[in-house]
């Protein structure tokens, strides 16, 4: 008896391809994930091109992990072209009592010297200490970008909730 060698083959490269996908992917339920988070974002353009975004985000810590993921809260930003405002920090414990973040705790850092044609960035690192599994983060802040990347161009990139860069 003869044996088709090729077809063998694509019948075993399929399955591994099509049942390995099914046998290591899970979706992640809702129950098992380490934070809830509500995000409202507001971005208003000027006749110049400059703009501000406000945020206003809710995170809800469900386990230790977020709880240590969010224990330093940190954005970036360009001081070159924008202006960070704090509008709002507050931590919820568990017991619903509410606990004004230390505004004098904040610490502005620079990441990176400017080098010759390019901007320096801050680091804002907010602490938050009295996170606790079962409370909240609530924080609302506003970045003006007055000056645009490119003259007469508009350019705005959103990642969704990263503490990170501001563009």
């Amino acid at each position: 008896m003869k044996v088709n060698y090729k077809s063998v083959k694509g019948v075993l490269f399929f399955s591994l391809i099509f049942f390995g996908i099914f046998s290591h992917a899970r979706w992640m339920n809702k129950k098992d994930a380490s934070m809830k988070i509500e995000a409202d974002t507001n971005i208003s353009v000027k006749k110049d091109l400059s703009y501000s975004v406000t945020y206003d985000l809710k995170y809800h810590i469900s386990t230790e992990q977020a709880k240590e993921t969010l224990s330093i809260y940190t954005l970036r930003i360009i001081p070159d072209r924008q202006k960070f405002d704090l509008l709002k920090a507050q931590i919820i414990l568990s017991d619903g009592k509410k606990v004004e973040v230390n505004r004098e705790k904040i610490e502005f850092k620079d990441v990176s010297g400017a080098a010759k044609g390019f901007s320096s960035i801050k680091e804002i690192r907010i602490p938050l200490k009295q996170l606790q599994v079962g409370g909240q983060f609530h924080i609302s802040y506003s970045i003006e970008n007055f000056e645009t990347q490119v003259e007469n161009e508009f350019s705005f990139q959103y990642t969704f909730l990263t503490n990170g860069m501001h563009y």
